[in-house]
């Protein structure tokens, strides 16, 4: 059984892992990063729905998936650039 000094450490490493997915290098909001998760469980909802109703999902859910993925890689290509 974890004690509950592990346990909130546990807490704090899950909670910097879930800021890390929308605070840019600068420490700010990026949009980007924020346009992408939000697309991302979009999309998984969507999933979600079209295989609870055993229904084929829209062809516009493939492009907001890839246009989500490209957002969150955006950063580490522009850093390549900016060096």
């Amino acid at each position: 059984m974890k004690t509950k000094e592990q346990q909130d450490t546990n807490d704090v490493t899950k909670l910097k892992w879930y800021h890390s997915l929308f605070v840019s290098t600068k420490g700010s909001i990026s949009s980007k990063r924020f346009c992408g998760v939000i697309g991302f469980f979009v999309c998984l909802g969507v999933a979600v729905w079209c295989t609870l109703k055993n229904t084929e999902s829209p062809n516009i859910v493939d492009m907001i998936l890839f246009t989500s993925a490209a957002l969150m890689g955006v950063d580490s290509v522009t850093k390549a650039f900016q060096k």
